[in-house]
């Protein structure tokens, strides 16, 4: 009960997505039933840590090929879900589609803003693809708001693949917008920490929410 109350508080405090805090507590079930008579508590350790150490050099191995891969794959994503939104206009889809396009675009702006080190030096990678997501919110809205036969939402479909296509390039891109700066909005890890300790933080509201679960779970089966 511990491992998920600690697991959902810091995956949660850090910004880890789901399932991480899932995971961490799904470990620690298996491990508590595993035999260990033969190993000595430092030997589990290092079977615990070289484990750990393998599945991230595996994780992070894209990084070598593209340090920005992962803000390029948010931000095609969105692309897409915008054009697939454009062309759906006016058809049985269009709800769906302008759902799925929203949340694509959301999740690029978290990516590119929120989920980034506050203080970094600036980078022409994320400056580039914070103009092309800034250009397809700007395509979205049009999507949303010209509903009549005037609007080109053919050429407006192929701009979104066209800035898709581009955000996978290293090129710059036809965005074209000045350079700013933005005030990146992600926390050191001792300020996440302070912050998510002050009640009532939905961080420490839902850590107690599963300790509570969790006492529940355990306590029921020794009334019956």
């Amino acid at each position: 009960m511990l491992i998920a109350i600690s697991a959902t508080f810091f995956c949660n405090a850090l910004g880890v997505r789901p399932p991480g805090a899932y995971l961490f507590a799904l470990a620690g079930a298996l491990g508590h039933d595993l035999p260990s008579q033969q190993l000595d508590w430092w030997q589990a350790g290092l079977l615990v840590l070289a484990g750990g150490g393998l599945s991230t050099i595996v994780r992070l191995m894209g990084i070598v090929a593209d340090p920005r891969g992962p803000e390029r794959t948010a931000v095609v994503s969105a692309g897409k879900a915008v054009a697939q939104f454009l062309k759906a206009i006016g058809g049985n889809d269009e709800d769906r589609a302008r759902h799925l396009a929203s949340v694509a675009l959301h999740d690029t702006w978290t990516t590119l803003v929120s989920r980034q080190p506050a203080g970094a030096a600036e980078d022409r990678a994320v400056t580039m693809l914070r103009a092309i997501s800034r250009e397809l919110h700007r395509l979205f809205v049009d999507g949303i708001n010209a509903r009549d036969a005037s609007m080109d939402r053919e050429a407006l479909a192929a701009r979104a693949f066209e800035l898709a296509a581009e955000s996978r390039s290293k090129a710059p891109s036809s965005a074209g917008e000045a350079l700013e700066h933005l005030p990146l909005g992600k926390h050191g890890f001792a300020e996440s920490l302070r912050e998510s300790l002050v009640w009532p933080s939905p961080v420490l509201v839902v850590s107690l929410r599963v300790g509570l679960a969790g006492w529940r779970g355990w306590w029921e089966p020794c009334l019956a």
